[in-house]
């Protein structure tokens, strides 16, 4: 009886094991894009315009530009933080997830080039990076028409509530927000 229990427990580990290494990449969680805000200190430099676009019953696309009126370098900083609500109010916390103050470049690498640009390749005309980003940002007019962003790439665990999260921008001559509202929701698997 106890060599029986040892094979199931065995067995047991080694399932959990392979399931944890085949869904390693998948996420628990799905979301529903809100709405965007912006902010931007010189408009004439870069300035956001994009809002939500319905596509069918909880799906969500990005329609939208960003506007650059110089080459975005790496003697731009920016930062980025995700907020949570529990009660689904104005009552956001700071989580986990950010990247600290960091320069244009390694900012457009870790979060541009590694989450969303698989995703933005073929409905938008920002540029395509193989495995970092190759600045400068340059200047002209970026559209995105129906991308959908997935959650591919993301952390694979979110709690369930309302989030913001907030890309900032800056250099000597421009401040520039970015906000996206989301709301998340542990996924189905039935």
């Amino acid at each position: 009886m106890y060599r029986g229990l040892q094979f199931i427990l065995f067995n047991y580990f080694v399932l959990c094991i392979w399931s944890v290494k085949v869904n390693s990449h998948k996420t628990d969680w799905e979301y529903v894009l809100l709405r965007f805000e912006s902010n931007s200190t010189n408009p004439d430099i870069a300035n956001f315009n994009v809002r939500t676009l319905r596509v069918s019953r909880g799906l969500y696309a990005i329609n939208g530009t960003l506007f650059v009126g110089k080459d975005l370098d790496n003697t731009y900083s920016v930062d980025f933080r995700v907020y949570r609500s529990a009660s689904g109010n104005s009552d956001f916390k700071a989580t986990a997830y950010e990247i600290p103050t960091t320069t244009f470049y390694k900012f457009m690498t870790s979060f541009y080039v590694k989450m969303v640009q698989k995703d933005l390749q073929n409905c938008s005309n920002l540029p395509q990076h193989k495995d970092e980003f190759e600045g400068p940002l340059t200047a002209g007019v970026y559209e995105c028409k129906k991308c959908i962003v997935t959650n591919d790439r993301m952390p694979g665990h979110a709690q369930p509530g309302l989030y913001k999260s907030v890309i900032h921008l800056f250099g000597d001559d421009i401040e520039l927000w970015l906000s996206l509202y989301f709301e998340v929701s542990t996924k189905s698997f039935i």
